[in-house]
């Protein structure tokens, strides 16, 4: 398998429901990876972005009230023990749904979590939560297996979306796909496509068949 080169962007897409997986590889040229690929994704995709709380600093809920971006927060309690002596912590994600305004939040290094589809979602502050629970109910933070295709054995589609993407915190060049087999060449179409846009030809796919996936119990 290829090596990680810096300024190279690294895409793995799972196929949740066959023993087929993706690596694609390409430069960002003199482009900034939001410009390749999340500025697209907002614009192309109805997209829901997830900003975990180590990164809701960049732009707090008072910039995005300013702005008019609408948001709403999801809220975890979380136990944590420290010397035998156990205390919670309150963790506050921010959700901006897809928006009229075509807003991306700023991307920075940190975890990042995009629902994608090409239609409508459908109650999405209502039933978003409902989905998180239900999935990851020991941490919302095990959505990050996601990125390395490790798959908890609570887990499904939120509203029938086209793909769930996210990012790895050490490189904000490195990305997880997560979506069902007849949304992957699509999906890599999509991304080929993006690069070929802004001029970037290097765009290299590799297919790895009869992978062995990782299952994680809740």
């Amino acid at each position: 398998m290829r090596q990680h080169k810096k300024g190279n962007v690294v895409v793995f897409i799972y196929e949740l429901d066959s023993n087929r997986n993706y690596r694609i590889d390409f430069s960002t040229g003199n482009f900034k990876t939001e410009d390749v690929i999340f500025r697209p994704l907002i614009e192309t995709y109805r997209t829901i972005q997830i900003i975990q709380p180590e990164s809701t600093y960049i732009k707090t809920s008072l910039d995005l009230d300013i702005e008019k971006v609408k948001y709403f927060t999801f809220t975890e309690f979380k136990k944590r023990s420290f010397f035998q002596n156990a205390c919670s912590e309150i963790i506050t994600d921010l959700i901006i749904p897809p928006n009229d305004l075509n807003f991306l939040y700023p991307y920075s290094y940190g975890h990042y979590i995009y629902l994608v589809k090409r239609n409508e979602f459908l109650d999405v502050e209502s039933c978003l939560s409902t989905w998180i629970n239900n999935c990851f109910p020991n941490s919302f933070r095990a959505i990050d297996n996601l990125y390395a295709g490790q798959v908890s054995d609570r887990f499904n589609f939120f509203d029938n979306e086209n793909f769930i993407l996210t990012t790895n915190y050490d490189h904000n060049t490195d990305i997880g796909i997560v979506l069902k087999s007849n949304k992957a060449q699509e999906t890599v179409e999509w991304l080929k496509k993006q690069t070929e846009i802004l001029g970037i030809f290097d765009f290299e796919l590799e297919t790895f068949d009869n992978c062995h996936r990782t299952r994680v119990i809740n």
